[in-house]
């Protein structure tokens, strides 16, 4: 069958970043998402690097945060997983 995949999820976090949703956050009024990229990123790092990482976002100005994490736990192998849940985080 087809599913949804990390490309489909970025694609769509991009588009929606264009309106009320960023990317990067400025305000605590704003939504920060990570990308399936960086979520899974932070997810095997170190938490140190993992700390780095978000540190680097700026996550810590936005009121919301949308992450979406896979259930794949093998880093050699990118795409891989079978299920996507979205976490979504209330920082106020």
């Amino acid at each position: 069958g087809q599913w949804v995949g990390d490309a489909a999820i970025a694609l769509w976090f991009e588009h929606l970043s264009h309106g009320p949703l960023c990317l990067l956050c400025q305000d605590p009024g704003q939504v920060a998402m990570l990308s399936p990229a960086t979520s899974f990123l932070a997810a095997q790092s170190s938490p140190e690097d993992t700390a780095m990482i978000l540190a680097s976002l700026h996550l810590q100005e936005c009121g919301t945060w949308l992450l979406p994490v896979t259930d794949n736990m093998d880093v050699s192998h990118a795409g891989g997983g079978s299920h996507w849940s979205l976490l979504a985080w209330d920082a106020t």
